[in-house]
């Protein structure tokens, strides 16, 4: 009754409540940035130029329109930024509508990126509002990341077997179901991504959780829906201040919840069952070897919250989300690209799918028995897929932090960051600079082909990150999976993608298995996405032809 009744008072007197609103900001921003300490350079006094502010009736409240500006403008004001500042060593400041951001130039990266959370931290706990969107646990401590990077990365050769069965269930399940019947010449219409985020979600989950669960489709509906929901339920907390977060939070995040106890239902008996055999001691030999039976180890280690079964499915599902969300994207996106490619094929000349086919069958030839050890002699396959990696990165930006020192931070160059600078690095801007790719903007498949240069041996070994010592030694640059400087699709530093290793052999499995069963009719246009913020959307609701390929 009370809100109705405020509601109705808003609606009758809206020029009262707009005009009240903006006085309300003013003074909070007036005594926001009074208060807050600015980024300096130490030598000259010098302060980061703002880009995106508006040219006319610039004395209009500036920032407020800036911050509206952003939600469609943000490309082109990093563009902007990038060329008249990062690209001279200089940092520049952009109004988002999710607060003040503060643009650091490449140069500075390799002082910052793996300095520890007492000088920085991620921003990914504000940006994702990991606290409402996840769980006070998640959190508190996300002891997650590191059992990512080292068991699960130590364990996919062990694990790739199920990885290739569990997919190719999961396209010979969901094909029929989402495809249209073919037609005289056996084309069938599909929706790409709704195909491939099923496919990827049942795949990862098989690593994830086991065979118990993994095709149990009421759950898998409520991980994607959990997956898909996160950056809404996020983007729109971080439209308001910090303070209200404790009171909208718990509002806003009322659908994750939801979905959660969705989760909840079909996880719980097996969480309970898997810490009884522990209570047990039932041998670690005989317990299951997944990623959620680490977790469950790690929560039980930690005790008291990080224990219960709410929190370790809050954990899983959070696991879940980063792998859902990002491989389905980087294999749709793949996909989009091989049939758009196919169209500005010369004649005569082959086209990539067939280029890669021919790949795949000479290193796997039939039976086709997929290994993680020859998945990475994919050379081409590899060179694609971090080209469509390049050219579809889902942000304007990378590498989020937060200064967290009492002191603040002084570069090298002399910016003075303080307590609570929130900073970034130019990603889209940076993968676009012809001074760092030859032909930036264009997908040149080839661009990172290795196979001239790594032969037999040991030499297959993918590698975390370049150092000028194996740089030289095996050009690891050209690898999907390899950080550098230039390549920012993993983020950089200590906070690098934990799975990137995982995500990389799951998708060379993915189009691998798509190339041997199915033809794509080529696109004369690739579906376009759409900028909203930081953020560049794919293009989820395109639709392929897509014709089983005659097999033996």
């Amino acid at each position: 009754m009370i809100v109705q009744t405020t509601t109705d008072f808003v609606l009758s007197h809206l020029t009262e409540s707009f005009l009240s609103c903006l006085i309300l900001y003013t003074v909070y921003s007036t005594i926001w940035n009074y208060r807050k300490p600015k980024v300096v350079h130490l030598a000259t006094g010098e302060t980061p130029a703002v880009i995106g502010l508006p040219k006319t009736y610039p004395w209009l409240f500036p920032k407020l329109r800036s911050r509206l500006a952003s939600f469609n403008n943000i490309y082109a004001w990093m563009d902007e930024g990038y060329a008249r500042y990062s690209k001279h060593g200089k940092p520049f400041m952009i109004y988002a509508i999710d607060g003040d951001m503060v643009v650091m130039p490449p140069s500075v990266l390799s002082e910052i990126k793996n300095l520890p959370a007492s000088i920085m931290d991620i921003r990914a706990l504000e940006t994702l509002a990991v606290r409402y969107t996840f769980d006070n646990y998640v959190a508190t401590d996300m002891f997650h990341i590191p059992i990512i990077r080292k068991d699960l990365t130590a364990k996919l050769a062990s694990m790739t077997p199920a990885v290739v069965e569990e997919l190719d269930l999961s396209f010979k399940h969901y094909i029929p179901k989402l495809a249209t019947k073919p037609d005289e010449k056996g084309w069938q219409t599909v929706t790409m991504y709704d195909l491939i985020l099923k496919v990827v979600a049942r795949t990862s989950h098989r690593v994830f959780i086991g065979e118990e669960l993994c095709r149990e489709e009421e759950y898998l509906d409520a991980s994607i829906d959990y997956a898909v929901g996160v950056f809404p339920t996020s983007m729109a907390l971080n439209c308001f201040p910090k303070f209200l977060w404790p009171l909208l939070g718990p509002i806003f995040s009322i659908p994750l919840n939801r979905i959660r106890r969705r989760a909840r239902k079909h996880l719980e008996p097996v969480i309970l069952k898997r810490i009884a055999l522990i209570k047990q001691g039932v041998p670690e030999s005989e317990r299951p070897n997944d990623l959620m039976q680490w977790l469950i180890e790690a929560s039980l280690t930690r005790g008291g919250g990080f224990a219960t079964v709410d929190a370790i499915a809050a954990r899983v599902l959070t696991v879940a989300f980063a792998a859902i969300h990002t491989t389905s994207l980087s294999g749709c996106n793949t996909l989009y690209d091989l049939s758009w490619l196919a169209s500005k094929t010369q004649p005569g000349e082959q086209t990539p799918s067939e280029m890669l086919r021919d790949e795949i069958m000479h290193v796997f030839p039939p039976p086709h028995e997929f290994n993680k050890r020859y998945m990475q002699r994919l050379y081409n396959m590899d060179a694609f897929l971090k080209e469509s990696v390049r050219l579809s990165l889902i942000g304007a930006i990378h590498s989020e932090r937060n200064v967290t020192a009492k002191g603040g931070y002084t570069t090298s160059n002399g910016w003075y960051l303080p307590k609570g600078t929130q900073f970034t690095f130019p990603a889209k801007a940076r993968m676009e600079d012809e001074e760092v790719y030859e032909r930036p903007k264009e997908h040149l498949y080839t661009r990172f082909y290795r196979g001239d240069i790594v032969e037999g041996g040991n030499t297959f070994e993918e590698q975390e990150e370049v150092t000028p010592q194996n740089e030289k030694e095996r050009k690891l640059d050209r690898y999907m999976v390899t950080v550098t400087e230039d390549y920012l699709a993993f983020g950089q530093g200590i906070h690098a993608c934990p799975g990137r290793f995982f995500a990389a052999l799951e998708l060379r499995t993915l189009i691998s298995w798509w190339l041997l069963h199915y033809d794509l009719k080529s696109m004369e246009e690739r579906p376009p996405s759409w900028r909203f913020v930081w953020l560049d959307i794919m293009n989820t609701e395109a639709k392929m032809q897509i014709r089983a390929r005659k097999q033996g």
